[in-house]
């Protein structure tokens, strides 16, 4: 059985949610209460909107940036309805030209990139065979950066309406959790902060369960 450990992108954002919090109770919510910490969202939340929208783009080439951590982010800054628009504008634009650059860059380049790696050789071999699945799959599989993944899609040669309608569909589940997460950061006690953090937990882990046996099936083929 795969260990909740081996989900490290889930992992990352439950540190950074648990760090924002603590810096918090660490402050006094009386000297640092959230709406006093992001009052200039009042003002300007479409200008907020906006920067977060190019941190989307911006993770295209840092890969160190944690895409969980922008949904949370984006939901604790924002309204729910227009953190939920930010996030896919932003998520569409990031695939976009991530998917671009592995077409510029060519199969050859992408998998020297890949090398050493057999998730991502699976993630782009079944990407070629089974393309809005795999993609819709491949972000929820602890594995290669999504910066990567997006590349390898574009080298692959997935047509490219096939790649973003999976893709989306593949982050909604997280995009949704996520960001009701950031929304309810303030009680992390609350029913509205730890459900979806179950669901989450339980989305990756099934998924990671599904994905092991279908690369063992795939691999049994082969022989």
């Amino acid at each position: 059985m795969i260990g909740l450990i081996k989900h490290h992108k889930i992992l990352t954002v439950l540190i950074i949610a648990l760090l924002l919090l603590a810096v918090m109770w660490l402050a006094g919510t009386d000297r640092m209460e959230i709406a006093d910490m992001l009052s200039y969202e009042a003002e300007s939340p479409f200008m907020a909107s906006g920067i977060i929208i190019l941190w989307y783009l911006a993770k295209t080439v840092l890969v160190f940036i944690p895409m969980k951590g922008l949904f949370i982010a984006t939901g604790l800054i924002l309204p729910f309805h227009l953190a939920i628009l930010t996030t896919f504008t932003g998520l569409y634009l990031h695939l976009s030209v991530g998917y671009l650059l592995g077409r510029r860059f060519g199969k050859d380049r992408v998998e020297k990139m890949i090398e050493g790696s057999k998730k991502a050789h699976d993630i782009m071999e079944y990407g070629e065979k089974n393309g809005l699945v795999i993609c819709a799959a491949s972000r929820n599989i602890p594995g290669p950066p999504v910066d990567i993944v997006n590349m390898f899609f574009g080298a692959a040669g997935v047509p490219y309406p096939i790649y973003i309608t999976g893709s989306l569909l593949g982050f909604a589940p997280g995009v949704f959790l996520f960001t009701l997460m950031g929304e309810s950061a303030d009680d992390p006690t609350s029913p509205a902060f730890i459900l979806p953090v179950i669901i989450a937990l339980g989305i990756s882990f099934a998924v990671a369960r599904g994905y092991k046996k279908f690369s063992r099936k795939n691999e049994e083929e082969k022989i």
